[in-house]
C-alpha cells in the first residue's frame, strides 16, 4: 500500500507523473510535492461565466456544457494540418469545436461524452466554433473543474510539459496546502494585513474571485521579500553589537580642508558631511548610503570623510567598480587634497608594481588607496584600516562590500561608507539596504545650468543636431556620441560604437579630431583616450557606457545617446550628468528613431525632467526595478510575484523582520524558520 501524500513526497508518488514527465518537470524545478504548490500562476482565464449554447455570442468567452454527438480527426486541404473537429449538443443548440495539430483530443474525447468547453466563440463560414478551447469530461453538474468553468490558472512550462499536465498534478495536492507551516503568528499576520500561508497556497491555484488572488498574490509576496528583509535586519543588529573605531573631531583641520576647496559647499555637503562626523564619532560602526543626484558633489563628501580617517590615523579604502572612474577619483581626489598632507595610492587591475604598492599599504604609507576589485584581492592587508568607501553600491554584492571591509586586522569593523549617483526610491533603498542609513544629497554646485534635452525623432531632426553639434565644437567646447553595444557582432540589432565611429568619421565630422572609447580597450588605451579628451586634442569622443559614473569633463558640452530607448531614465540621467559640469549651456540629444510609441513617451518624459529621483521612480513605476541601474529592459527579476513598489508591504515586512530578529542579529535561525520544511528555491540573491 502507497504512503500517503506529504509535502516531501516526490513528484513521481502523483497518478500519472512517468519518468519522462518527472524529468520534464525537474526541467522547472518541481520535484515535490511542495515545489509543485509553490508554482506560481503568471495569469488566469476567466472562465466563470457558464451559457448555454442558445446563449452563445461572437466574441464573447464562456463555459458551456455539453454531450459530444460527434468527433472527428482529419487533414485540412488548405494548410495540411491535422484537425480534430466535435459538436456539442447541449438540449438548446449545438456548436462546433476545433483543434488544430492536437488528433490525441480524438482518442481522449468519445462519442457521448459529457464535456465542458471554455474558451472565446468565434464566427466563421459555417457558424459558431470554439477554436482551440479549454476542455474536460465532467462526471457529475455540480463536479470540481480544472480546466474550465472558473478563474482557471496558467503556469510557466516546458518542452513536452503542458499546462494541462501541470493544473491535474496541482488538482491532486490541493487538499495539503493545510500542511503547509506557517511561520507567521496569528498576531503577526494580522500586523501584515495577509492570510494564513496554507489558505494563500490553496487561493493560488483555486481561486472563486479576483480577491482571492489578491489576497493570495499578497502573502506570497511577503514570503520573497521576507529573507532579504530578515538579512538587512540581522545586518543592522549586528552593527550595534560590533566595535569600530571611534574619530575624534578636529574642528580647526577640518576647516582648513574646506577652506581650501576650490568651492563653496552646498548646504547638502556640509549635512551629509557633519552626519559622517556624528556617525563615526561612535564606537559602532557606521554603515551610510550617500544617494546624490549626479554632479550633487558627492566626491568632495568622500574626500571630506577620509580627511576625517586620516586625521585619527585611520586608513581609507575606496572601491570604485571601473579602472576609468578609478583613475578619475584619484584625479579629482588629488585636486581636493591639493596642500593637505593625504599620501594617496591608485590601485587598479593594470597597475604597475602592484606587489610593492600593497606591501606599502601594509606598512601604512598610504592614508587613502583608490582602486577597483583589486582592492579585495587576498593578500591585500590594510592594518590601519578606519573607513571603507564604495562608489556605484548597486554594482557590488553583499560578500564584496565584506571582503573589502575584512581588509583591515584590527579587532572590530571598519566605518562604511556607500555612494550612488543612482537615484534610489524609498521602496528599493528599503529592500537592498535596509542595513544602511541614507542620507539624500539634491542642491547642486552654484553655477551649474540644468541641462537641455532634446528627442530626435527622424532624420531632418538629426541633420539639425549636427549642425549644432558642429558649431559647439568651432565654439571651442566637446561632445559625447554615446551607443549602446561595442561591436557590429555584439549588436543584435543595436547601433555599434565602432561603426558609428567610422560612419561620423568618414560622412559627418570629417575635419574633426575624435577619439574612440569601450570596454574592449587595454587599460593603456583607455587612458590615453581620456587624456587626450581632457586636453582637447580630440574634441568628439564616441563611447559606451564605459563613461557612465566619474568621468568630469566641464568643457564637454553635448551628449549624443543613440538608441537611448534601450537604457533605463536612471540610467540615461546618469549618462546625461556627463555634460553640465562647466559654466557653459550644456545639451543631451536622445534618439529615438527606432523606438516604439511606449519607449518614446518614456523619452518624452525625459526630456521634460531633469529630477533623477523623479525619473527613477517613473521607472520602477512603469517597468520595473531592472530599468533603475539598467541591467534589463524591464520587470522585477528576483521575485516571482513581489514587488519593490508595493510600500506599505514594504514597510511592514521590515517591521516584522526586525522583531524576528531581535537584538541577537541571528538570522540564520530565522531564516530556517521562514524556509522550514521547504524544498523549494527560495530567492536569497541579497546574500550573495
Amino acid at each position: 500500500m502507497a504512503a500517503p501524500l506529504n509535502l516531501r513526497s516526490p513528484i513521481t508518488a502523483l497518478r500519472g507523473v512517468t519518468e519522462l514527465l518527472a524529468k520534464r518537470l525537474a526541467i522547472l524545478n518541481l520535484t515535490t510535492v511542495e515545489e509543485l504548490l509553490w508554482h506560481v500562476p503568471f495569469r488566469y482565464d476567466d472562465f466563470q461565466k457558464s451559457v448555454t449554447v442558445q446563449e452563445l455570442t461572437e466574441g464573447v468567452t464562456a463555459t458551456v456544457q455539453g454531450v459530444v454527438s460527434m468527433i472527428t480527426n482529419r487533414r485540412s486541404w488548405r494548410t495540411h494540418k491535422m484537425v480534430t473537429e466535435a459538436i456539442i449538443d447541449d438540449g438548446t443548440g449545438t456548436v462546433r469545436a476545433m483543434w488544430f495539430n492536437q488528433p490525441f483530443i480524438g482518442k481522449t474525447i468519445k462519442q457521448g461524452d459529457t464535456i465542458a468547453l471554455a474558451g472565446e466563440v468565434k464566427l466563421d463560414g459555417i457558424g459558431l466554433v470554439f477554436s482551440g478551447a479549454q476542455y474536460e469530461r465532467v462526471a457529475a453538474p455540480d463536479a470540481p473543474r480544472t480546466h474550465t468553468g472558473r478563474l482557471v490558472p496558467v503556469y510557466s512550462t516546458t518542452a513536452g510539459l503542458t499546462v494541462r499536465h501541470i493544473r491535474s498534478l496541482i488538482a491532486q495536492v490541493l487538499p495539503l496546502c493545510t500542511q503547509q507551516h506557517d511561520w507567521l503568528t496569528p498576531a503577526l499576520r494580522t500586523q501584515a494585513d495577509v492570510v494564513p500561508l496554507g489558505q494563500a497556497l490553496h487561493l493560488l491555484h483555486a481561486p472563486t474571485s479576483y480577491e482571492d488572488i489578491t489576497s493570495a498574490r499578497r502573502r506570497i509576496a511577503l514570503e520573497e521579500i521576507m529573507p532579504m528583509l530578515v538579512v538587512s535586519a540581522g545586518a543592522r543588529a549586528t552593527r550595534k553589537k560590533s566595535t569600530a573605531p571611534d574619530f575624534h573631531f578636529f574642528e580647526h583641520e577640518m576647516q582648513r580642508f574646506v577652506g581650501q576647496l576650490p568651492f563653496t559647499l552646498t548646504d547638502d555637503q556640509k549635512k551629509v558631511i557633519w552626519k559622517i562626523i556624528q556617525d563615526t564619532a561612535e564606537s559602532h560602526p557606521m554603515r551610510r548610503l550617500i544617494q546624490g543626484d549626479v554632479g550633487s558633489g558627492k566626491t568632495a563628501v568622500a574626500a571630506a570623510a577620509a580627511w576625517h580617517a586620516a586625521l585619527n590615523h585611520n586608513q581609507t579604502l575606496m572601491m570604485v567598480p571601473t579602472e576609468v572612474l578609478a583613475e578619475q577619483h584619484a584625479r579629482t581626489l588629488t585636486r581636493l587634497f591639493d596642500g593637505l598632507p593625504v599620501r594617496m595610492a591608485l590601485l587598479t587591475g593594470s597597475t604597475k608594481h602592484k606587489q610593492r604598492i600593497k606591501q606599502e599599504i601594509a606598512e601604512g604609507k598610504y592614508e587613502l588607496v583608490v582602486g577597483t576589485h583589486a582592492l579585495i584581492e587576498e593578500d591585500l592587508s590594510v592594518p590601519g584600516l578606519g573607513l571603507v568607501i564604495v562608489d556605484e553600491q548597486h554594482r557590488f554584492g553583499v560578500r564584496q562590500r565584506q571582503a573589502l571591509l575584512d581588509r583591515g586586522s584590527r579587532t572590530g569593523s571598519a566605518h562604511f561608507l556607500s555612494l550612488t549617483a543612482t537615484p534610489i526610491p524609498r521602496t528599493y533603498a528599503l529592500m537592498l539596504y535596509g542595513d544602511l542609513d541614507i542620507s539624500t544629497m539634491h542642491s547642486k554646485p552654484a553655477g551649474r545650468k540644468p541641462i537641455k534635452t532634446h528627442v530626435v525623432a527622424d532624420s531632418a531632426t538629426r541633420q539639425k543636431m549636427y549642425a549644432f553639434l558642429r558649431r559647439e565644437i568651432a565654439a571651442g567646447r566637446q561632445v559625447f556620441v554615446l551607443c549602446p553595444a561595442i561591436d557590429a557582432a555584439d549588436t543584435s540589432g543595436m547601433k555599434s560604437v565602432t561603426q558609428e565611429w567610422e560612419r561620423l568619421r568618414a560622412e559627418v565630422f570629417t575635419d574633426i579630431p575624435m577619439g574612440l572609447l569601450h570596454g574592449k580597450l587595454k587599460a593603456k588605451e583607455k587612458q590615453e583616450v581620456m587624456r587626450a579628451f581632457a586636453a582637447r586634442e580630440t574634441m568628439l569622443l564616441v563611447t559606451t557606457t564605459v563613461i557612465e559614473v566619474g568621468v568630469d569633463i566641464p568643457n564637454a558640452s553635448c551628449m549624443v545617446i543613440e538608441e537611448a530607448h534601450r537604457f533605463g531614465l536612471a540610467q540615461l540621467h546618469q549618462l546625461r550628468g556627463r555634460v553640465g559640469r562647466g559654466e557653459a549651456q550644456s545639451y543631451c540629444f536622445v534618439s529615438s528613431e527606432n523606438a516604439s510609441q511606449a519607449a518614446r513617451a518614456r523619452l518624452d518624459f525625459f526630456a521634460g525632467c531633469t529630477d533623477g529621483f523623479v525619473l527613477a521612480q517613473y521607472d520602477l513605476d512603469t517597468r520595473g526595478p531592472g530599468d533603475l541601474f539598467g541591467d534589463m529592459q524591464s520587470g522585477d527579476s528576483a521575485f516571482t510575484v513581489a514587488s519593490v513598489a508595493d510600500t506599505p508591504l514594504l514597510e511592514r515586512g521590515s517591521v516584522i523582520a526586525q522583531a524576528l530578529v531581535g537584538e541577537s542579529g541571528e538570522v540564520t535561525k530565522v531564516l530556517d524558520t521562514l524556509w522550514y520544511g521547504r524544498t523549494r528555491n527560495v530567492h536569497a540573491a541579497h546574500l550573495e
